[in-house]
């Protein structure tokens, strides 16, 4: 005996939104990650200060002979947590940056962070395009959409044998509302 079709779709959307609340729970996860990073930054900063207020303005070498207390003990909680050295000898050069500048940390690993401003630079040089804005400030004035319907009936109207391109029936459109035009 067969089920019937609307038990099977109803038992299909269930299982289905299994899959829902499955990727929510990563979504979850990373926003209670990102809340547990932003606060660890902020504890971090907030040592920091008072480390120079206490008059420490530079952390010593990880050595163990002549070394640095702060570091080789930063060092070893590190390792003891988990972490490898190699990694631990990365936190421990940005929080003696931290120490030694008073600069804030907002990113343990120096590499992102160089690619962060990267992408910023990147992404500027990005939005900076004349033509573009100039599109946006036209669809964003009062009657722009309506002009651009306009000129897009002029061009489709003129023939495409006419040799007239759109940039063509936009110069026209200007001059013949007594614009200048550098052609």
């Amino acid at each position: 005996m067969k089920k019937p079709i609307l038990t099977t779709v109803a038992a299909t959307v269930a299982s289905l939104g299994q899959y829902g609340i499955e990727a929510a729970g990563f979504v979850l996860s990373y926003s209670d990650a990102e809340a547990k990073r932003i606060a660890s930054l902020a504890g971090v900063n907030a040592l920091v200060v008072r480390m120079r207020d206490a008059g420490v303005k530079k952390v010593g070498r990880n050595a163990k002979k002549n070394g640095c207390p702060i570091a080789i003990e930063f060092h070893a909680a590190l390792v003891t947590g988990g972490i490898k050295a190699a990694s631990a000898n990365n936190y421990l050069t940005t929080f003696k940056k931290a120490v030694e500048t008073g600069k804030p940390i907002t990113e343990w690993n120096s590499q992102r962070e160089g690619a962060k401003a990267a992408n910023v630079k990147a992404n500027k040089q990005a939005r900076e395009n004349p033509a573009r804005d100039a599109l946006v400030k036209l669809l964003n004035a009062e009657g722009g959409i309506y002009l651009l319907d306009i000129l897009g009936i002029a061009f489709e109207e003129t023939s495409p044998d006419a040799g007239q391109t759109f940039a063509d029936i936009v110069i026209d459109y200007l001059k013949s509302e007594g614009e200048e035009i550098a052609e």
